[in-house]
């Protein structure tokens, strides 16, 4: 009966209803399957499992998520091309939605599901994928049309900020000089992180024993202990030529922020600064944890 699923539709007097329905089996069928599959069985259909004991309140929510999906993609018609139909096919939803579907025990958010035409993708959709407009009531795209625009626009602005800032780099960098050394000044616990990072970075790129002593001294574990704690916790791509601004940075599990400091003998500084503490992230991911204990 799949096979002809096109002749059956067209041969219909209510062809969103005929698609409904056969829509319906395909999607419960599936669902059965896919149960089936995951609890080690051989159902192939809702009527081989029933006739093999599995419980209604096993089958249940199959059968009302395979319904939820059908409605959706019989909603979903594309009716930009025959909008004379437009109409007759807008009623005959709103019948089978209001009608048939209270007599089965199901209610697709409340009493009656309405549908409205999205003016970006041409969909006939129910309401529940709108977003609410407080202006009047409804959006006139639907929530995936929005999220569609929203995504490219971010991404424009991504572009246009990145232009900028390539464009303007001595400028940032004066700026943020200015500000640290401002910051410098009036922040003690600030002073003494960006010198102690400072020298930190300093230690790892030097080979004077002298500098890696010093401050192997005041953390109280080895550069190479450092360093193979690091390593070990790389993901896939990391490596020390792409530890950069962009690349992927040593974060500290418990921020900074939380564990200020003032000096190198603060019980915060050991605590901040232990193995256990630091972790490699990527530049975005540590730029959206930010500040939070994860």
């Amino acid at each position: 009966m799949m096979r002809n699923r096109t002749k059956l539709i067209n041969d219909t007097e209510m062809p969103v209803m005929a698609n409904l329905g056969l829509t319906f089996m395909e999607k419960t069928e599936e669902y059965v399957r896919e149960y089936s599959k995951a609890n080690n069985k051989t159902y192939k259909s809702l009527s081989s499992a029933m006739n093999s004991g599995v419980s209604q309140k096993i089958l249940v929510p199959i059968v009302r998520k395979a319904l939820d999906d059908s409605i959706i993609a019989a909603i979903a018609t594309d009716i930009s091309d025959c909008k004379e139909e437009r109409k007759p096919i807008e009623e005959e939803m709103k019948h089978i939605l209001k009608q048939y579907l209270p007599e089965i025990g199901y209610k697709a958010h409340g009493p009656r599901v309405l549908l409205k035409l999205c003016s970006k993708c041409n969909l006939l959709k129910p309401l529940c994928m709108y977003d609410i407009n407080a202006f009047d009531g409804v959006d006139s795209q639907c929530s995936d049309c929005i999220s569609i625009a929203n995504r490219s626009q971010t991404d424009k602005n991504t572009e246009r900020q990145r232009e900028w800032r390539d464009k303007n780099r001595p400028h940032i960098r004066n700026y943020m000089n200015e500000y640290h050394k401002k910051r410098r000044k009036e922040d003690p616990c600030f002073k003494m992180d960006s010198y102690f990072r400072s020298q930190f970075r300093n230690a790892l790129k030097t080979k004077e024993k002298h500098t890696k002593e010093i401050v192997e001294k005041t953390l109280g574990y080895t550069i190479k202990e450092f360093v193979s704690h690091i390593e070990n916790q790389w993901e896939p791509g990391m490596d020390w030529s792409n530890h950069s601004l962009t690349g992927w940075h040593i974060d500290h599990k418990i921020p900074v922020s939380s564990l200020p400091y003032d000096s190198t003998e603060h019980p915060n500084f050991q605590k901040c600064w232990a193995l256990e503490n630091l972790q490699p992230l990527w530049a975005q991911d540590n730029f959206t944890k930010s500040n939070k204990i994860l």
